[in-house]
């Protein structure tokens, strides 16, 4: 009885004992890559070393091809694959111009179990064109209407669009725009200014790859701009009964006040009413342009109440549409 109990027991602690000592052998982790995004600042120059593959030193016949989606983009340099399986393996880059592309590693390789293997890793690549920030990055639309100050004007209600030039061509920098008085003139990012009130200030030009990065560098390039009153009818009044004299604040093109002997259609006197006083046919009407004074006589007295209309296809000798006039005005000694 004592001996069989002593079998058994020694049974057990070897089994106990061949339990503790069983090893799990783990699978080697699969090669990747150590980043799958790239950004990369210029073009022509090679990025050394810009992709690497890891997890390549436990496999067998070990092989690899790299590509580009988009060569134009970034291309595969020719000694793509530089390194050993210790250290892993390299891919070089030539950025050849701003945009995106995805480049791809299809490898291959053999496991300590010799199973053959075929993954593809996947890299997603940016090129950026910063700009050389060189004398090249302009206003190319520049209208100076004063060459002593290299001052632009810009009539009031108007808008006027700039337009900049980024070095160099395909740059992924953009423009962007700043008013130094926003009660002056105001400006939007594509370039459209549009003046507010009477004054004078700076147009200024700024480049980056984004607005916060773009005013943190210095101005490029800038513009004064003056915005002034739109030409226009500066006052309506009678010099006789049968003659009234329209004042312009501006010297105006006289084919666009006067055909032939009479007004154009762009100046108009209808007969009209205000406060029970309605204006009487005034018969045959002349027009003669005397500096900025238009001198309209009728053949008819001037009784009652006119709409007095003066269109903005009337324009300046500095070819500036004026203002559109539209008042209707009551006779009494003068028009009021």
């Amino acid at each position: 009885m004592k001996i069989r109990k002593m079998i058994v027991l020694t049974v057990i602690t070897a089994a106990a004992l061949l339990k503790t000592d069983t090893i799990t052998v783990e699978a080697a982790t699969p090669p990747a890559l150590v980043t799958e995004t790239v950004k990369l600042e210029g073009v022509g120059k090679v990025n050394q070393y810009t992709l690497k593959l890891m997890n390549t030193e436990k496999f067998r016949d070990f092989n690899f091809v790299w590509t580009s989606s988009n060569p134009k983009v970034v291309k595969v340099a020719k000694k793509a694959g530089q390194g050993d399986a210790q250290n892993g393996y390299y891919c070089n880059l030539v950025p050849k111009t701003k945009g995106t592309a995805e480049v791809k590693c299809v490898v291959t390789y053999t496991t300590k179990k010799n199973v053959q293997k075929k993954k593809t890793l996947k890299a997603q690549v940016e090129v950026t064109v910063p700009s050389d920030r060189s004398e090249d990055n302009k206003i190319v639309n520049k209208v100076i209407s004063d060459e002593k100050t290299q001052t632009m004007y810009i009539y009031q209600g108007d808008t006027y669009t700039v337009e900049g030039a980024v070095s160099p061509i395909g740059s992924s920098d953009n423009i962007y725009w700043k008013s130094t008085d926003e009660e002056v003139f105001t400006v939007a990012t594509n370039g459209a200014i549009q003046a507010v009130e009477e004054g004078a200030a700076v147009l200024e030009m700024y480049v980056g790859a984004t607005e916060e990065a773009a005013f943190a560098k210095d101005k490029l390039d800038s513009l004064k701009i003056r915005t002034i009153a739109r030409p226009s009818v500066k006052s309506v009044q009678l010099s006789d009964t049968k003659v009234l004299e329209i004042n312009f604040t501006h010297a105006v093109v006289k084919s666009t006040v006067i055909s032939g002997v009479g007004l154009t259609e762009n100046v108009a006197l209808i007969p009209a009413k205000k406060d029970d006083k309605e204006g009487r046919d005034l018969g045959e009407i002349r027009a003669v342009l005397t500096g900025k004074t238009l001198v309209i006589t009728t053949e008819n007295e001037f009784s009652g109440a006119y709409q007095i209309v003066v269109s903005d296809n009337v324009i300046t000798t500095d070819q500036v549409k004026i203002a559109a006039y539209d008042e209707v005005k009551k006779v009494v000694l003068s028009l009021e």
